[in-house]
């Protein structure tokens, strides 16, 4: 996997877990909504960092559940 694909492998599966964690953010305490917050403003923070054609990737294999031939 060259270097560029595998650093957008480690992206997705980090904006899965952010999503994740921004699922759970209903009824939780304080600290843990103060956790997701940061989260989200990481996950942010990633996304702005990806240019069109890979946030949209991400979009499809994340979100929208695409596998890698379907994208």
């Amino acid at each position: 996997m060259e270097d560029s694909d595998e650093r957008l492998h480690v992206l997705i599966m980090r904006v899965s877990q952010l999503a994740g964690d921004l699922c759970n953010m209903a009824g939780a305490g304080p600290s843990v909504r103060a956790e997701d917050a940061e989260a989200v403003r990481t996950l942010y923070t990633i996304l702005d960092e990806l240019d069109e054609d890979r946030r949209a990737v991400l979009v499809m294999a994340d979100l929208e559940e695409m596998t890698a031939p379907e994208i």
